[in-house]
């Protein structure tokens, strides 16, 4: 394995500096996982390079960049790369709930609302998370019994996540108080 990642690395090398630079964009855009300014620039490199091919890879690439701009606080821009995500491959579900995050943090709870429940129904693949975001922002916008279906809906996925167990336990002790 580390022969062959040897090898490519010298062949990318070997094409040209410029390509090289380029394809590792690339490579760290899609990636992730080092610091979240760093994920833009890779990504806004790879994406200002066309080296994103088809409408797909490139949807991926504004994903990517978008929830590294939500990490940075860049709320603005994330929603503007998950427009156009969506634009390029409408059934796009983590596009919609990363950009119902976006949406909330610039304080549009009905538009974010809107957009997690398209990713639920769009079957998003952590549908598990889906759900109990969706029941945070119930709850922060008071419809507790939504929030509690939520919660249960992620539970009934993944009966071990603690985070929504929680999440269920306040809202309950909260519906009990009103």
């Amino acid at each position: 394995m580390a022969a062959r990642t040897g090898l490519a690395l010298l062949l990318l090398l070997s094409a040209g500096p410029a390509l090289a630079a380029d394809s590792w964009d690339k490579m760290l855009c899609m990636a992730g996982g080092g610091a979240p300014s760093a994920n833009v620039l890779h990504c806004t490199r790879a994406l200002e390079g066309g080296l994103f091919e088809t409408p797909e890879e490139r949807s991926r690439g504004l994903f990517k960049r978008g929830t590294a701009q939500i990490e940075t606080g860049a709320y603005a821009d994330a929603v503007a790369d998950f427009d156009e995500a969506i634009r390029l491959r409408p059934e796009y579900g983590e596009a919609f709930h990363n950009r119902g995050v976006a949406k909330w943090r610039l304080g549009k709870l009905d538009s974010a609302l809107a957009d997690f429940d398209e990713s639920v129904a769009l079957g998003q693949v952590e549908l598990w998370r889906a759900y109990k975001v969706r029941g945070d922002l119930q709850a922060e916008m008071g419809r507790l019994d939504e929030a509690v279906a939520d919660y249960k809906r992620s539970l009934a996925i993944r009966p071990d996540w603690d985070y929504a167990r929680k999440a269920l336990r306040r809202v309950m002790v909260r519906k009990q108080g009103n």
